[in-house]
Formats: C-alpha cells, sequence, structure tokens
C-alpha cells in the first residue's frame, strides 16, 4: 500500500471515533455525597457535572466507635468493601446516604457478683458501647485472697481498692478466682514455742482466720520474763499457752531470764562458797553447782550440817556440793571437843576452878601447880611423856588438845646460898635456890660495881675454893665504856652450898674509868696509880696496858691476867716500890713496847712465860735489866 493511502485510513479512523465519542460524551450526572463519604478514585472531580460512564470508587470515614448503620446508592442499600469501599459506573445523577451507629460489645462478669461495675452507672452489659471506660471492682470473700483475675484470659492487676479500670473495645468476658487468704507464723528458732492446736499447721502458709493455741515450754532454771506477738505483749494461761486468730503474718518471739534464789549462809563464816568463785549469794541462778567448804572451829567438832533443814553429810574435806533449786538456808552447829586430864595427887589445877578432868573442852587453857614435899626437887615433870618446865611457882600452864596424863617425880633437891647483894644465878634461869635438884649444874655470878663505891675490891675467896684460878673476871660494856665488872663460877650442886665473899683490902682492879673501849670492843688499860691499894690485879677482859698507864706507881704486886696481848711504851716504868720484886707475863703477851721496865730497880726477876722473846716485842723492852729475865717460867 502506498504511504498517502495509510495516513489517508488513519485519519479516516481517527475521524469515526471522535464522532462516536461527541455524540456519547454529550450526557453528565450529578453525584451527591453526605458528610463522611468522599471520591478517592478521581482527583478534583466535579460532582455535578459526571460523564456518563464514569467509574468512580467511594470511601467512607467511620466516626471512631462508630459502624455503618446503612449505606445506600439512590436508595438502594449497597455494601463497602474491607477498606469501606464501594465503586459503580455514573449513569445517572446519583445520591450517596451513609448512617453510623454506635459499636457495642458484651461484658461478661462472673455470676456470683464477686465483681461488680462501678462506673459507668445502669451499665448494660450485653450493650456496651465500644470506648466505653469500664471501672471493676473485686468483693473478696471473708478470709480469701484472689487468686486469679483475667480479662479475655489474660491476667490483669488491680489497684489497692480492689478496682481494675479499661476501655472496652471488644466483647469482653472477666474472670476471677479466690484462694484461702494464708500468712506466715514465725516462732522462736529454739523451739521454746510450739504449735498444739491445730495438728500439723504448715507454719509458712496458715490460713487467715484460724485458730491456734500455742504452748511456751520455759528452759530449765529460767522463768519468762516476755511473751510478744507482732511486738505487743501479751500473757500466757496457767498452762503456759496462748490463744489467737491469725489475720496478718504473725511473728512471736519470747524471752527468759535466769530463774534466781538466795543463798543464806551462816553469820559466823564457818560455811564458805569454794566453786563458783565471787557468788552473789542474794541472786544465785537457778541450776548453779555450788560446793560449800566448812571451816570447824578450833577446838570443835560438827555436831550438824543442815540444808533447808535438811541433815546433809560432808565428804572427807569437809565440803558439800548441791545444784540450787530453791531459796537456801545452810544451818551448821558444833561442839566443843571433850578429853579426860589425868593428874597424879601432887599435882592440882590452880585455873580454871571447878575443872571437870572426866571433860574438859578442847582448847581449855589449864595451869596446874606441883607441890613439891619438904626437902624435895621436881625430878622430872611429863605431860603425856614429854618433858615440861614448871615456873617458879611450880606451876605449868597448857592449853588441852587431847586427853593428857600427867606424871611427876621427886628427887633430893639442895640450897644455894648467895651473898646479899652484887650477885646472880646465870644459868639455869627460874631456878628455885632452895630446892636445886641434885646434879644439877648452877652457874652464878658476883658482881663488883658501884655498889663498892671507889674500892672496887677484888674476890679473893670463895667458899670450898680460894684459887683465883677457878674463876674469871667480866666486864659489862655500854655505849663504849666498862659499867660493871664481875667474876662467874659454876658448882653442882650435891649438897647445899653457900657462897661468901671474902674481899682483900689490900688487892684491887682498876677502876671503870681507867678503861678505854675501842672497836670491837678492845679494852685498853690507860693509866691507874692509887696509893691506897698495894696490890694490883690487872683482869683477862683488858687486851692491852696502854702507853705509861702505871708510870711511877707503888703497887707491891702486880698480877697481869691471860687476857692481855700487848703491853705499851714505858708502861711499868719507874715502878717505885720495894716490896715489888717479882712480875709475871703470860705468854697471852705478844706485843712489847719499848722501855716496859725502865728505871725499875727494885725488880730482881722478870720471869715470862714464853720460851723466848717474842717477834712483837721491842727489842728495848727491858733496858739494862736484862739480866734479870726468865723464859719459860710457869704462873705462881
Amino acid at each position: 500500500m502506498k504511504k498517502g493511502g495509510l495516513v489517508k485510513s488513519f485519519f479516516t479512523v481517527l475521524f469515526l471515533v471522535l464522532l462516536l465519542v461527541s455524540c456519547r460524551g454529550g450526557a453528565s450526572f450529578s453525584l451527591t455525597l453526605p458528610e463522611g463519604v468522599e471520591v478517592v478514585s478521581s482527583e478534583n472531580l466535579d460532582l455535578g457535572a459526571i460523564a456518563d460512564g464514569t467509574e468512580i470508587t467511594l470511601e467512607v470515614t467511620i466516626p471512631e466507635n462508630k459502624t455503618v448503620g446503612c449505606f445506600k446508592v439512590n436508595g438502594t442499600k449497597e455494601s463497602l468493601d474491607a477498606n469501606n469501599r464501594y465503586t459503580f459506573k455514573m449513569t445517572a445523577n446519583t445520591t450517596v446516604d451513609v448512617n453510623f451507629v454506635d459499636i457495642t460489645y458484651s461484658l461478661t462478669l462472673p455470676e456470683d457478683n464477686s465483681v461488680s461495675v462501678v462506673t459507668p452507672a445502669n451499665l448494660d452489659l450485653n450493650s456496651v458501647v465500644t470506648g466505653t471506660e469500664v471501672t471493676l471492682v473485686v468483693t473478696i470473700p471473708e478470709n480469701k485472697a484472689v487468686g486469679s483475675f483475667t480479662v479475655n484470659g489474660v491476667n490483669q492487676s488491680f489497684n489497692a481498692s480492689n478496682q481494675y479500670t479499661f476501655t472496652i473495645s471488644e466483647d469482653t468476658i472477666v474472670a476471677v478466682t479466690f484462694v484461702d487468704m494464708t500468712y506466715s507464723l514465725t516462732l522462736p528458732e529454739d523451739d521454746s514455742v510450739s504449735v498444739v492446736t491445730p495438728a500439723n499447721l504448715d507454719l509458712n502458709s496458715v490460713v487467715t482466720g484460724t485458730e491456734i493455741t500455742l504452748e511456751v515450754t520455759i528452759p530449765q532454771h529460767k522463768i519468762l520474763a516476755i511473751f510478744t506477738v507482732n511486738e505487743v505483749e501479751q500473757s500466757l494461761d496457767d498452762s503456759h499457752q496462748y490463744t489467737f486468730t491469725i489475720s496478718e503474718n504473725t511473728t512471736v518471739a519470747v524471752t527468759f531470764v535466769d530463774m534466781t534464789y538466795s543463798l543464806t549462809l551462816p553469820v559466823d563464816d564457818s560455811v564458805s562458797v569454794v566453786t563458783p568463785a565471787n557468788l552473789e549469794l542474794n541472786s544465785v541462778v537457778s541450776g548453779t553447782e555450788i560446793t560449800l567448804e566448812v571451816t570447824t572451829p578450833e577446838h570443835k567438832t560438827l555436831d550438824s550440817f543442815t540444808v533447808n533443814e535438811v541433815e546433809q553429810s560432808l565428804d572427807s574435806s569437809n565440803q558439800y556440793t548441791f545444784t540450787i533449786s530453791e531459796n537456801t538456808t545452810v544451818a551448821v552447829t558444833f561442839v566443843y571437843l571433850t578429853y579426860t586430864l589425868t593428874l597424879p595427887s601432887s599435882v592440882s589445877v590452880d585455873s580454871p576452878s571447878g575443872l571437870d578432868l572426866n571433860s574438859v573442852n578442847s582448847g581449855t587453857e589449864i595451869t596446874l601447880e606441883v607441890t613439891i614435899p619438904e626437902n624435895k626437887a621436881v625430878g622430872s615433870f611429863k605431860v603425856n611423856g614429854e618433858d615440861q618446865s614448871l615456873d617458879s611457882s611450880n606451876q605449868y600452864t597448857f592449853t588441852i588438845s587431847e586427853n593428857t596424863t600427867v606424871t611427876v617425880t621427886f628427887i633430893d633437891a639442895f640450897s644455894l646460898t648467895l651473898p646479899d647483894k652484887n650477885a646472880e644465878v646465870v644459868s639455869p634461869s627460874g631456878i628455885d635456890l632452895n630446892a636445886i635438884p641434885a646434879g644439877t649444874e648452877v652457874t652464878y655470878r658476883v658482881f663488883i660495881d658501884d655498889g663498892y663505891d671507889t674500892n672496887y675490891e677484888t674476890i679473893s675467896e670463895l667458899l670450898e675454893d680460894s684459887s683465883s684460878l677457878d674463876f674469871v673476871y667480866e666486864c659489862k660494856i655500854e655505849s663504849n665504856q666498862v659499867k660493871a665488872v664481875f667474876v662467874e663460877k659454876t658448882i653442882t650442886m650435891n649438897s647445899d652450898h653457900t657462897i661468901e665473899v671474902n674481899y682483900d683490902d689490900n688487892k684491887a682492879i682498876p677502876p671503870f674509868n681507867k678503861y678505854k673501849v675501842g672497836d670491837n670492843n678492845v679494852i685498853t688499860l690507860i693509866g691507874y696509880v692509887d696509893t691506897s691499894i698495894s696490890n694490883l690485879l690487872i683482869p683477862h677482859f683488858v687486851s692491852i696496858i696502854g702507853d705509861s698507864a702505871l708510870t711511877a706507881s707503888s703497887f707491891n704486886s702486880i698480877e697481869i691476867c691471860d687476857g692481855v696481848s700487848s703491853i705499851g711504851d714505858w708502861a711499868f716504868n719507874s715502878l717505885a716500890s720495894e716490896m715489888l720484886q717479882i712480875i709475871f707475863i703470860p705468854d697471852s703477851v705478844t706485843e712489847m713496847g719499848q722501855g716496859v721496865f725502865a728505871y725499875c730497880d727494885h725488880l730482881t726477876d722478870i720471869n715470862c712465860q714464853a720460851s723466848s722473846k717474842p717477834d712483837g716485842w721491842n727489842n728495848d723492852w727491858v733496858g739494862n735489866y736484862i739480866s734479870f729475865v726468865n723464859w719459860g717460867q710457869s704462873r705462881p
């Protein structure tokens, strides 16, 4: 086909189409829509002139909580699709009508009226408008708790007022279940509180309203101080029980204190507590084990020991152990131990008077007196076989502590008579001089002291023995001074003795003021010249004859006792008496000074006990009289 023919054919067809359209498009229609319905198929559509055959899609906007009651097109009820749309073609003027009605749901509540509507009031449970806010309240039966609360099968929670609020949006079924309300019951861990009823109670899940009886077991030696239920003090009955109805979680507490008793002991401290130490007697805890000890007074024995008036026995240590369980009083009584006292006829009781010798209380102080026959002395005085001594009154005092037997024997006795003055017995002390047992050694002493004024005579003769070697001079020193001089002698009493002292007026020892007392009581004769005395005795207590001590003295004789150990320079220088021709020097003298016997023209013999000159003697001790010295001589 030629190109020009094709073009001609195209325009012919186009003309026919336009003609057809022109003839058809001449008709148009109006579309009337209510509020809530709009055209969604075309934009800017002129609802007053819609071409015939135009396809229109409408969409209904449904108000909240509403649903379409009726949708009509030109009075004919039509249905909307799932998207609330409706499509049609315009073939005539069209009026669309729609009305809306509320959406309603049913609300199903439990038949037992345990759930009710609080708001809104007078709600029709079969037709509840969607969107309605509904508040429900749950009425919980007494002693019950909510087990579950569901709305359309979903667990929900309600507030403290047991209310639940929701907005209905579907058919709704509310369900509720109840269970018994349970509480915990907490008891002390030490099992001091137990459940009496009901039996087998689960303390972790006790149904509310359950009546419970508790019982308190009080430990031994304790008492109940306080019993509390949820910190509120409660009282127990006489059986120590407490009954209550549980209505909340409950905690029971109990405290005990020690039960205490008093322990009363004798006021005289004869019973003491050994254990426990430092026991408070006014508050002794019940159950305390106590050991008591009884101290028996001297000279007594236990008569009875009672605890709360019941006689008890002590162990070998005088102890008693018990466990205190009540107020306790301990009492003890003692009685004196008694002994017998057996006496010979010569021994009597001086005190106490009226003594029963067959029953003498232990500890009694007894004084016995011995009656000594004439010309006799006590040979032995024994108490239970042991020798004892009598005092100067022939008495003996003792404290009785056992059965006692006294025996006494007598022997011949002698008297000892001493000078009236300046004489004493040294030993034995307390002796009766008129009845001295035979064989007794008696040492007596005769003093030369101030009683002799300035004469200081020397004892030259003792009865029965006039040898000066049988006695020695002694001295008494006080404050570094010689205070007295005495002689002592010991005799054995086998007969009566009378001691007489004969004084030789021509023989004397130096007076006390002529002595010097040095260290260790060493006594030095410092000097003595007395023309009234013919014969001089230098006593043995003198250790040193001092320098020039007896220079120019006129004694007819000088006796040096063995106690002298040193003679000083010029001690006997210029002895004047023609009668003094011989002098004896004992070997006790180990030191001798210079010129001791210088100018002693009348001496004919110087007799020395030493066999030769001691080393301590000065070579010039005798001066020109060496020919007069005789060695190895004896005391005349």
